[in-house]
C-alpha cells in the first residue's frame, strides 16, 4: 500500500484533498509552506483537466441531513455542488484512467451515515483527448448523477435528521481513502466536499448561536486536528455554512463564528482551504463569502494567541483536545431561534 496521499504541489507527500465550498473568492490557505493557491470552485460551469492531480482523484462528498439542512431548496442546492463534483471527478479519471466518486449522508454520528453513491470510475483511450471524448459519449458523469438522484430519497429516509456529527466526517473520509489505496496498491488525491451548515451537536459550542468568531477561533486551536498535519490536504471546502432550512436565516456574527472554527481547526491540514455560506451554482452568493487568505491567515494565528492567554472563560471541549472528533451526544439537534441555537 502507497504510504501517503498525494500532495501535487512541489512534489510534496500529503494525504488527502478536502473541499469545502464557497459561492465566491475561495479562501487559499497554505499552512505548512509558503505556498498560496485557491481551492477549485465547487458549481463549475464546465469541468477541466486543468487543476486534476496526476494520480487517481478521489472525490467524496458528505452531505448534512439534520433538521436544519432538511428542506427541499437546500436538497437541490447540494445536488447541484454534488453534479459539478461529478463532471470534476469524470474529467480527472480521464485524465489518469480512473477516479472514485463517492457521496454519503450522515447524522448524529460515523455510524448513522448512508451511501448514496460509491463507484469506481474507469475510462479507457491512448490519450487524454481520447478518454474525455469516450466519457463524453458514454454520458458518464450524467450516469452517476442518475444514480443520485435514484437512490437519494431511501438513504436519506433511513437516518434520523435529529442530529448531526459534521467534525467525525472528516477522519472518516481519510479512512476511505486508505481503504482505496489498500484495494488498489496505489497512491490516490483525496477531494473532500461537506455540505454542512457547519451547526453541530459536540462540541456543544457549534450548536449554540450565541458563538463569537473569537471563542470559535479559541475552541477550535483547543482541539487537535482531523488528521497527522505532516501530512497535508490537496483542498479542502465546507459548503453552505450558517445557511439553514426557512426563511430565517441565523445572525451574520453566528456565521462568521462558525466560519472561523472550521477555517482554524482546518488551516494546518490544507494546501487549499475554503470554509463559504452560499452554494454555488445555485443562485445564491454573497459578495464576500470568503476571506483574502492573508487575512485568514491573520485571522487564524490572532485565534492561536488568544487561545494560549489565559482567560476568565473555560471552554467545555478545550480541557480535553482529543485526536477523534467527540462522540455526539444521542437524539439532540439545533434549531435556530433568533439570535441562538437551541438544541432540541
Amino acid at each position: 500500500m502507497s504510504r501517503q496521499f498525494r500532495n501535487h504541489q512541489a512534489g510534496r507527500p500529503g494525504w488527502c484533498s478536502v473541499t469545502i465550498f464557497a459561492m465566491a473568492v475561495m479562501v487559499g490557505l497554505t499552512a505548512c509552506s509558503g505556498d498560496q493557491t485557491n481551492a477549485a470552485p465547487a458549481g463549475r460551469a464546465a469541468a477541466s483537466t486543468a487543476s486534476c492531480p496526476d494520480t487517481p482523484l478521489a472525490t467524496l462528498i458528505a452531505r448534512d441531513i439534520s433538521g436544519t439542512q432538511n428542506s427541499p431548496d437546500l436538497t437541490d442546492r447540494a445536488l447541484t455542488v454534488v453534479e459539478a463534483e461529478i463532471q470534476q471527478a469524470v474529467a480527472c479519471a480521464a485524465k489518469t484512467s480512473h477516479g472514485h466518486v463517492g457521496l454519503w449522508l450522515f447524522a448524529t454520528n460515523t455510524a448513522q451515515t448512508a451511501t448514496v453513491l460509491s463507484r469506481d470510475i474507469t475510462v479507457d483511450g491512448a490519450t487524454e483527448i481520447a478518454r474525455q471524448r469516450k466519457a463524453a459519449r458514454d454520458g458518464i458523469a450524467a450516469s452517476l448523477m442518475a444514480e443520485v438522484r435514484r437512490a437519494y430519497d431511501q438513504a436519506l429516509a433511513d437516518l434520523p435528521a435529529t442530529a448531526s456529527d459534521v467534525l467525525s466526517q472528516f477522519p472518516l473520509a481519510v479512512e476511505q481513502t486508505k481503504q482505496l489505496e489498500q484495494r488498489t496498491g496505489e497512491a490516490w488525491t483525496l477531494n473532500f466536499v461537506v455540505l454542512t451548515d457547519g451547526l453541530a451537536s459536540r462540541p456543544a459550542e457549534l450548536g449554540d448561536g450565541a458563538l463569537t468568531t473569537t471563542a470559535a477561533r479559541q475552541l477550535a486551536t483547543s482541539l487537535d486536528p482531523p488528521w497527522d498535519t505532516d501530512h497535508k490536504a490537496w483542498s479542502v471546502s465546507v459548503v453552505g455554512v450558517g445557511r439553514i432550512a426557512g426563511d430565517q436565516q441565523p445572525p451574520t456574527e453566528a456565521i462568521e463564528a462558525l466560519k472561523a472554527f472550521y477555517t482554524t481547526w482546518l488551516t494546518d491540514c490544507a494546501e487549499r482551504l475554503a470554509v463559504v455560506t452560499d452554494y454555488p451554482g445555485a443562485g445564491s452568493g454573497t459578495a464576500q463569502d470568503s476571506a483574502p487568505a492573508e487575512q485568514a491567515a491573520a485571522a487564524t494565528e490572532h485565534g492561536r494567541t488568544q487561545a494560549r492567554r489565559p482567560t476568565g472563560q473555560t471552554s467545555s471541549s478545550a480541557s480535553a483536545p482529543t485526536s477523534k472528533p467527540p462522540a455526539p451526544s444521542p437524539g439532540r439537534g439545533v434549531a435556530v431561534t433568533g439570535m441562538r441555537a437551541v438544541n432540541r
